[in-house]
């Protein structure tokens, strides 16, 4: 699966004080950790203004992730704290459209 482009806005949340190396962070550019406990998850999030710079986010991660990555449920939980089910199902329908 081809990997996704990120915008400069998207791309802003991969510096986030996170050291990747130190995280385990994927090597998407989003600086999403690959192991993460629910905190470092919001931390994360935390990064991202609203519901539309995480789905970018997300996209990228789909690209990068198989549908397994045990990450996904610290994710969609950490969204679910941030925002709201609406919110999660927002994110992830428009990640979906945003082209590989």
């Amino acid at each position: 699966m081809p990997k996704r482009e990120l915008s400069a806005a998207q791309d802003r949340g991969a510096e986030g004080g996170w050291a990747a190396e130190e995280r385990g962070a994927d090597s998407s550019g989003v600086g999403a950790p690959q192991h993460a406990t629910a905190e470092e998850w919001d931390e994360w999030l935390a990064l991202y203004a609203s519901r539309d710079e995480v789905a970018g986010a997300y996209a990228v991660l789909l690209g990068e992730f198989p549908v397994e990555w045990v990450g996904w449920r610290e994710l969609n939980e950490a969204i679910l704290r941030r925002w709201s089910p609406a919110g999660l199902r927002y994110i992830k329908e428009k990640a979906w459209k945003i082209p590989a």
